[in-house]
């Protein structure tokens, strides 16, 4: 389920995550023999991987499916332990229209659809509710992580150590003409520049008309193998200002190039990237709160691993 992952989705749980992050986090958590054992069937995850694969797990394979299986389900254990489910729309949606379905005769409120729908335990066997469960317990993880705001030697420690991610790349302004789908057009074209000491402007009537326009930047090279491809982007980063070159090829056919300007590269100042690398800085931390987080709740549950094939 892509639509799982899409940044919209994450937008509009966050909200109530950050709400219930401060809530539900500091609450003392029962003790591990209050809480039900978690079981984990690895031969079932066997067999559910040879289904979608053909091939069945490696030791190694069988080893991280269990411990995903693991993790899953103490994000889920722990979702429902902190009310994650309630009040939640989707997952009231969700479970109100499945009750919807099993019942159709009857006549009732989404509400008392929901509830319906509770008292049967639906919402423990869907895959869908679940996995919303999962993804918004690790928000939780997340907004409860990132409370602090790191500080200037921190953030710039992340530009200092990532110049390629927040430096200003070299780029130029240029000049095109395309020339069609042959070098050979490129050549006589770019004689013909030369010949007549064509200005960029003077150039404009002399090619074959391009979508993209003649006059392209300031640009750097991945703005250039976007538009182009990574052959003309590299090739043209290489070319000499204030001169005819060519022909330089690109996804679209051949041109003859114009480099008008040429900016260096330059270092980021934190001022202006201050913005970004928190949140590079906040993103790179996620996982080792995600696995320092699971590392707390293990101590919480009981788990057992049945069907092993070692």
């Amino acid at each position: 389920m892509t639509w799982l992952r899409h940044p919209a989705l994450h937008f509009l749980v966050l909200g109530g995550v950050l709400f219930a992050a401060e809530r539900t986090l500091h609450r003392q958590p029962a003790p591990a023999a209050a809480r039900a054992p978690i079981v984990v069937d690895a031969a079932r995850i066997r067999e559910e991987f040879a289904e979608r694969s053909g091939l069945l797990p490696t030791p190694a394979d069988e080893a991280v499916l269990v411990e995903r299986a693991i993790d899953e389900e103490l994000l889920y254990r722990e979702a429902l332990a902190r009310g994650l489910d309630r009040n939640d729309r989707s997952i009231r949606h969700r479970l109100s229209e499945k009750m919807r379905f099993l019942s159709p005769e009857t006549a009732r409120s989404p509400e008392e659809y929901y509830q319906g729908a509770l008292a049967l335990g639906l919402d423990r066997d869907d895959v869908i509710v679940r996995r919303m469960l999962v993804e918004k317990m690790r928000l939780v993880i997340a907004a409860a992580g990132a409370a602090g705001e790191p500080d200037d030697a921190a953030l710039a420690a992340q530009v200092a150590a990532h110049p390629e991610r927040y430096a200003q790349p070299a780029r130029v302004r240029l000049y095109q003409v395309f020339a069609g789908r042959t070098a050979a057009d490129a050549d006589r074209l770019l004689a013909e520049l030369r010949a007549s000491r064509a200005t960029p402007d003077d150039a404009a009537a002399r090619g074959v008309p391009f979508p993209l326009g003649n006059r392209i930047g300031p640009s750097s090279e991945r703005q250039l193998a976007r538009l182009f491809g990574a052959g003309f982007a590299h090739a043209t980063l290489a070319l000499p200002a204030g001169a005819w070159a060519g022909p330089v090829a690109s996804t679209h056919g051949f041109h003859v190039v114009w480099v008008e300007e040429r900016e260096d590269a330059e270092a980021a100042a934190l001022a202006s990237v201050r913005g970004r690398a928190r949140e590079d800085l906040r993103a790179g931390q996620r996982p080792e709160r995600l696995r320092e987080a699971l590392e707390t709740l293990r101590g919480h549950y009981e788990v057992r691993v049945v069907g092993s094939a070692s």
